[in-house]
């Protein structure tokens, strides 16, 4: 539904986030909605506002999450079905499929350390490991000088 010029949704005017974030919900769950452009669009709104509002208010906030992961739902389906291609998909997924962003981004974390020499996932095990060798070296260092200061007694 698009709103007319001159309505309560018209630019400078107050918005009632719980019912944005109601309408954004059941938009979310339409089978075209592919894109939050589109419901910007449709409310007759800023894209950025979006954003906004999700700072503003905990279930906006709540809303736009769930529509990111039914967006990125509908994108996988749609290009394992062939009605998008490959490419639309690498565009739009990061964007909208929190987990898969993180998860790559992990790797991507991972890979360039492992060509910097690095093994990050051991690195800091290692300093940790490294420490607790060095106190117990030192304990024991501490217990041969003991005993060889009571020998000589």
């Amino acid at each position: 539904m698009k709103f007319q010029p001159g309505n309560q949704f018209a630019a400078g005017s107050s918005y009632d986030l719980d019912a944005e974030a109601i309408a954004l919900d059941e938009w979310s769950k339409r089978d075209d909605a592919l894109h939050l452009g589109q419901f910007a669009d449709e409310r007759d709104i800023w894209p950025q506002r979006i954003y906004e509002w999700r700072d503003q208010s905990k279930t906006f906030a709540e809303s736009l999450k769930k529509a990111h992961n039914r967006i990125a739902l509908r994108i996988t389906k749609k290009t394992h079905n062939s009605e998008y291609n490959y490419g639309i998909y690498q565009r739009y997924i990061g964007f909208y499929d929190k987990l898969l962003n993180d998860y790559e981004r992990g790797e991507k974390r991972y890979e360039s350390d492992l060509r910097k020499g690095e093994n990050p996932q051991n690195s800091e095990q290692m300093v940790q490991a490294t420490n607790k060798l060095d106190a117990v070296l030192k304990q024991v260092s501490a217990l041969q000088k003991a005993r060889k200061t009571d020998k000589n007694k």
